[in-house]
């Protein structure tokens, strides 16, 4: 299972924080680091020492019950902070030797619109760091800097008064690198010492890491973070490059691991060898994904050699399980673009788990089954799945006895349609699985005035059946109106999608306005009373494997509570 790696006291907690994440949200609809832990630990987070988005490194929050304390007690001379950072030159006026030397560097930092200005000769400073030459890496120096003071951008403004500005920043004149070469590593408060693994341009194998180029550097920065904040067992599922690099995906299903090629990088062959090397004791798929007009009967499935690192036609598919959140599952390398399991809905299908006790569930454009074996585990009184595809609907079946719930499995795979016009709600089984088209068994089920506590639905941009075609932008209203009849009152609706035309806030708009366009039509036919009443409710934010909480997701999702 995983889970999120970090280190607490009763009154704190330290975690390691990646580039690229805000310690707290900047915008109402963009949450920050604190509010992605606040939601995934269940605690009322409050940042004590924030960092830079570009900086990485632990940073400390305050849990609920102690934040009035530090507000009226604590300040910058309370915690001592401890940075690693990288810098292409030396300041002019450092004696030699070098090594171990310590500089103070005082100076009144002060903002002038959005910039920030540090003065090296005023006689009343705010701001004091202190550094410490560590060693040479390469063509690069290491350093240490203590902050006395905690003005922001205080370290960078210091370099940058010393003619020694931090590889990577590109505000305050540093050389070019993949990423700002900032890293809050040691924290001491209340007496204990906190302290961070050094990143990969710091550590063990810096000097081999930093001759490396632009997107191999990026690659293990982005696998060494993963390993930073998650806790996991071999078996789990994971990803382990998102959009780092363009064009580029990497998935850890179990003992697989599959990279994603999307055609629009040029340097593959200098990244492969590093992924496998990385990853030795896994299998290692390569998956071209293909663009419309590319041949339909191009091979697009490669096994690669851990001692060459060729590639290979995959001409017999392999099966193999992996687990998540505690639910095992069956992948298949030769069936799909997927081996078998959307990873970015992880999160989505544990707060089905988390809501399905004693539950009834209708899971629809199921795939693999993955939402219903969520809702099966967590204590769902029924669960009923459906897909059109005879394949994914068998493939779920066989996902549902790998865990171990083929007792109170019920077959409807073979049901006709009009068999299916005959459903009810008093079957004493507990799971039913349709091979039927989405939308056409929400019509029947309407007929039968059956309704679900929870339905799950994430369709495709894009469906063919024998009932017709299914594109999203043109049904995706049609297919809400019964989405909303079907969920029972104190009820609630999942639904999700990747269209890429639509962003979070289009999405979710575009559901408000059509729920208040149909109740102010109902008006005119029924008593304020009945009319149903629904409130959109966020879905979990990603998990930080995906997309950051503030950056733009494919996977768009929303909750609908009905009263």
């Amino acid at each position: 299972m995983v889970k999120l790696r970090y280190q607490e006291t009763e009154d704190f907690l330290i975690f390691n924080k990646p580039i690229g994440l805000n310690s707290h949200s900047v915008d109402f609809d963009k949450p920050g680091l604190a509010e992605y832990l606040t939601e995934k630990l269940s605690l009322n987070l409050h940042v004590v020492s924030r960092l830079d988005q570009s900086t990485s490194g632990l940073i400390l929050f305050a849990k609920d019950h102690s934040v009035s304390r530090i507000n009226s007690e604590w300040n910058g001379e309370r915690i001592e902070k401890h940075y690693l950072f990288l810098t292409s030159s030396l300041p002019k006026e450092l004696p030699l030797p070098i090594e171990n030397q310590q500089l103070t560097v005082k100076s009144l930092i002060t903002q002038q619109g959005k910039n920030f200005i540090s003065d090296l000769f005023s006689k009343e400073p705010n701001a004091e760091t202190v550094f410490t030459f560590k060693t040479k890496i390469s063509k690069y120096y290491l350093w240490e800097a203590q902050l006395k003071t905690g003005k922001t951008h205080q370290i960078r403004l210091h370099c940058q008064n010393m003619g020694m500005p931090i590889l990577g920043d590109k505000i305050y004149g540093g050389e070019s690198f993949y990423r700002l070469a900032l890293h809050s590593q040691r924290l001491v408060f209340n007496e204990q010492v906190y302290i961070s693994e050094p990143p990969v341009w710091a550590g063990n194998q810096a000097k081999q890491f930093l001759s490396l180029a632009k997107d191999q550097q990026v690659l293990l920065e982005s696998i060494e973070f993963r390993n930073n904040i998650f806790l996991f067992e071999e078996q789990d599922a994971l990803r382990w490059l998102h959009q780092e690099i363009s064009g580029l995906k990497i998935d850890q299903y179990g003992e697989v691991i599959f990279i994603y090629d999307y055609g629009k990088i040029s340097n593959l062959e200098q990244l492969i060898p590093l992924i496998v090397k990385t990853f030795p004791k896994k299998n290692h798929y390569l998956r071209k994904m293909q663009n419309r007009g590319d041949d339909p009967n191009e091979n697009l499935l490669f096994s690669i050699d851990p001692l060459n690192f060729s590639l290979r036609p995959v001409l017999e598919g392999k099966t193999w399980i992996a687990q998540e959140n505690n639910c095992k599952y069956e992948l298949r390398s030769h069936q799909g673009l997927s081996p078998g399991l959307f990873l970015d809905q992880r999160e989505n299908r544990l707060w089905v788990k988390e809501n399905s006790w004693n539950k009834s569930v209708l899971n629809l454009f199921s795939y693999t089954g993955g939402f219903s074996l969520a809702a099966g585990l967590g204590g769902a009184r029924s669960v009923e799945t459906v897909d059109v595809s005879k394949n994914f609907v068998e493939w779920s079946k066989i996902n549902f006895q790998h865990n171990h719930m083929l007792n109170n499995l019920k077959n409807e795979a073979s049901k006709t349609d009009s068999e299916i016009q005959d459903i009810t709600s008093k079957d004493t089984e507990k799971y039913f699985f349709w091979v039927q088209d989405s939308l056409f068994f929400l019509k029947m089920a309407i007929k039968k005035n059956r309704t679900w506590d929870i339905v799950i639905c994430d369709p495709p941009t894009f469906g063919r059946s024998s009932k017709g075609v299914f594109q999203i932008e043109k049904n995706f209203l049609e297919m809400l109106d019964l989405l909303l009849l079907v969920t029972a009152n104190k009820g609630h609706l999942l639904i999700s999608t990747n269209y890429e035309k639509w962003d979070q806030k289009t999405f979710e708009e575009k559901i408000s306005k059509h729920i208040q366009v149909k109740k102010t039509n109902l008006t005119n036919v029924i008593s304020k009373n009945e009319i149903p009443q629904f409130k959109l409710i966020k879905s979990k934010l990603q998990s930080l494997d995906f997309d950051f909480p503030h950056q733009v997701s494919l996977l768009k999702s929303i909750i609908i509570a009905k009263n």
